[in-house]
């Protein structure tokens, strides 16, 4: 059976582990075999499972609500679980064509096999829906952890979780695994609004609203994605003479100088917060016709 109201039963904290179990069987789910969720939102959401489906084997999808379940069994090193109990799975090579890769050794750590699956989803979903310095409008992808099949709904979770720190920026990742937020999960327990309203995200975006703004956010954000000016100045085919003095633009409107370690965390963590607000406003609404015009006054 391909029934979409029994895998939301799979997914559902709600229902009594037996009926969770139950259902998996009549969907032709092996209770016994480890279980990763990810879920799936925006526009090219179909064609981003297709992507799913090249990488890693997809037993069932459903959508639910605005998001697209993609369940997935067997991959990975064959028997382990990202907690490190035993399982029964018996998939042979881990995502992403790699074999023999050594899972976490404790809940929430992210193994080497995690890390493969979601860089390579990312690069195949770039490739496919590439971006542009006006944003990108999906699709994203949010992973949840490889648990016992009779945690799916805390994979499902943990993926929905997830997809609130998928980017719509140039320079943010389109597929964000649970395992890899570590800490920084903590913030999707803010609401989009209060994201918004934090007075270094309405003054950065203030200042992104203008064209001039626009090009040295961009340029600042690419900095902290890439670490220095040269190669900041390469990806962006820039002089490096360019980048540094959009920088500093932004740093008199800030109040930041990115030399100093405080600062600099303070701008990535802002940019990030600031790709979450953007992401999250798209995902729970229409879209703005620039999406650095999110949170403006009108």
């Amino acid at each position: 059976m391909d029934d979409p109201a029994l895998l939301e039963v799979v997914l559902s904290e709600k229902e009594r582990r037996e009926d969770r179990v139950r259902a998996m069987r009549l969907l032709g789910l092996d209770p016994g075999r480890a279980t990763r969720v990810l879920g799936v939102a925006g526009p090219g959401a179909a064609e981003a499972v297709r992507i799913i489906g090249e990488h890693v084997p997809v037993s069932r999808q459903a959508v639910i609500g605005s998001i697209t379940a993609v369940l997935v069994q067997d991959f990975g090193p064959p028997g382990v679980m990202t907690d490190g109990r035993a399982g029964s799975g018996s998939g042979g090579r881990g995502a992403a064509g790699m074999s023999g890769e050594t899972a976490a050794t404790g809940p929430g750590r992210p193994s080497m096999v995690d890390r493969g699956l979601s860089d390579t989803l990312n690069a195949a979903v770039v490739q496919a829906f590439p971006a542009s310095q006006a944003g990108a409008v999906g699709p994203w992808i949010g992973v949840g952890e490889r648990l016992p099949a009779y945690a799916a709904a805390t994979s499902w979770e943990q993926a929905r979780r997830a997809l609130r720190f998928a980017s719509s920026t140039w320079h943010g990742r389109r597929v964000i695994a649970f395992e890899r937020l570590g800490a920084l999960e903590l913030l999707a327990d803010l609401p989009v609004q209060r994201l918004l309203g934090t007075a270094d995200v309405m003054r950065i975006s203030d200042f992104a609203a203008t064209e001039a703004g626009a090009l040295a956010v961009d340029t600042l954000e690419a900095f902290c994605v890439f670490g220095t000016l040269r190669r900041t100045a390469t990806e962006l085919h820039l002089h490096h003479s360019t980048v540094a003095a959009r920088i500093t633009q932004v740093e008199a409107v800030m109040g930041w100088d990115v030399d100093d370690a405080l600062d600099r965390f303070t701008a990535t963590l802002v940019l990030f917060v600031r790709r979450m607000a953007l992401s999250s406003a798209q995902l729970s609404g229409p879209l703005p016709a620039d999406p650095t015009s999110v949170g403006q006054p009108r």
